[in-house]
């Protein structure tokens, strides 16, 4: 893989493998890219067109990366969330019911 650096402000490089240390722009380039995937290879064949409420996913997706959970009932972006390679936190729910779930098993372990 190419190694590119980031000027910061200090006149320091840093890898952009560092900044994908970072939860906010992990998910936002997860999320990104999976839209992109969708675009041109589609799922089983079927790419699709850019959508308008794509800006939105990005957002609500970057948001969501300061919480343990991620509640969504939008299937697109909890699967482009869930394919984010070794991403543990947000934890993606589809429902509510899951996410009772999730604080059950949560209060039952402390």
């Amino acid at each position: 893989m190419e190694r590119f650096t980031v000027a910061t402000g200090a006149s320091q490089g840093q890898d952009v493998n560092g900044l994908l240390q970072i939860p906010a722009i992990r998910v936002f380039i997860g999320v990104w890219r999976g839209q992109r995937y969708s675009e041109v290879f589609g799922t089983q064949g079927q790419p699709r067109y850019p959508d308008r409420g794509d800006g939105y996913d990005l957002w609500h997706a970057v948001l969501a990366s300061t919480a343990d959970v991620f509640v969504t009932f939008d299937k697109r972006l909890a699967d482009h969330v869930e394919r984010i390679p070794d991403l543990r936190m947000p934890r993606v729910v589809r429902s509510i019911k899951e996410l009772l779930e999730a604080v059950s098993r949560s209060d039952a372990a402390q």
